[in-house]
């Protein structure tokens, strides 16, 4: 009797084993390692900074060990920072699944992005035979400043006279001080019609004859950078070196230049780790003087004089004295937009 008890526990516990997973194969869809969610883009760029919209569009590709596969559904979350999104939840928006193979152009739908907003994003999705895929690694964009209230710099550049007019190419900078740990810098910049940005000696982003040409009118755009890793505690120097491109002339015969001389906006937002914030932005304070190169052009080029280099002029430290106060100076016009093209 004692034995046949003891078969008829055992065999009720197996069954109860065997339903429990039954249904919980069908309360949860099977995870499939084989297929998981990578190239996370937004707006067809890695991880940008400065998006000027605020429905930005996501999309992703998958990889799998498996032939044939296909996507079926995805469920995106976008979570305001990296704690809450690792918790697999998304605070700015959770999509739900949703039945569709679309993986490129996948609209944000969540709550309304801000100037300055960082957002961090997953995706997973299903296959044809309705498993899950594990969640991608954590990818992130970043709005830039969507208002014109957001700028708080001014245009400066360097006065000239009708004589030297569309010839020179100035040397701008500006030194200032941290004393605190910084957790957070982003830069600004559009300088008019070509630009360098240095700060503490190093050129920031590998582009060239930058800002992008448009109707200045119209549009004219900004560069932003992460630098946060390029200040140090105590004193610290931004370099700016235009010249001039379309923007104020530049080719012999164009009637209509947008200005007779290169300028540039910039704006470094710094956060420290105790939460306070400053600015440094482009003002009367800065200093300016004439650069190695006294001619520069679309049509003839540029003529560079080594004589007039200024060892060091980006740096902190440097002695600009003799360097003249810059001028205040009016911008074309045009809307501020953000570059999001790679360097």
């Amino acid at each position: 009797m004692r034995k046949r008890i003891k078969w008829f526990l055992i065999i009720k516990i197996l069954i109860i084993v065997f339903y429990a997973g039954v249904f919980h194969a069908e309360s949860s869809p099977q995870k499939d390692v084989s297929i998981v969610p990578v190239r996370l883009r937004c707006e067809y760029v890695s991880e940008p900074l400065g998006l000027q919209l605020t429905i930005p569009c996501l999309s992703w590709q998958f990889k799998s060990e498996l032939r044939d596969q296909k996507q079926m559904a995805y469920q995106v979350l976008v979570a305001s920072n990296v704690e809450t999104l690792k918790s697999n939840r998304g605070d700015k928006w959770n999509s739900g699944w949703i039945e569709s193979n679309r993986s490129v152009n996948v609209s944000y739908a969540g709550d309304s992005l801000k100037s300055r907003e960082i957002c961090y994003w997953k995706v997973r999705i299903k296959n044809g035979n309705g498993k899950m895929s594990p969640w991608s690694e954590l990818s992130s964009f970043e709005i830039g400043l969507l208002e014109e209230s957001d700028w708080q710099g001014q245009w400066i550049g360097m006065k000239v006279s009708n004589k030297n007019r569309n010839n020179i190419a100035p040397l701008l900078r500006k030194e200032f001080a941290l004393d605190k740990q910084v957790s957070k810098a982003r830069v600004y910049f559009s300088g008019l019609g070509f630009s360098e940005l240095y700060l503490n000696g190093k050129k920031i982003g590998k582009n060239v004859l930058s800002p992008l040409f448009t109707d200045y009118f119209s549009e004219i755009v900004y560069n932003v950078y992460d630098v946060t890793s390029m200040l140090k505690n105590g004193d610290n120097a931004v370099g700016i070196w235009l010249g001039n491109g379309w923007f104020s002339a530049g080719i012999r015969d164009f009637k209509n230049p947008w200005a007779d001389s290169p300028r540039t906006l910039l704006q470094l937002e710094i956060q420290f780790e105790d939460g306070s914030f400053t600015i440094l932005k482009s003002d009367d304070s800065w200093k300016v003087t004439e650069s190695p190169i006294s001619r520069n052009t679309i049509d003839l080029g540029e003529f560079y004089d080594a004589r007039l280099e200024k060892p060091g002029w980006e740096l902190a430290g440097f002695d600009d004295n003799k360097w003249n106060n810059v001028q205040i100076l009016e911008g074309s016009g045009g809307k501020l937009v953000s570059n999001t093209l790679p360097d």
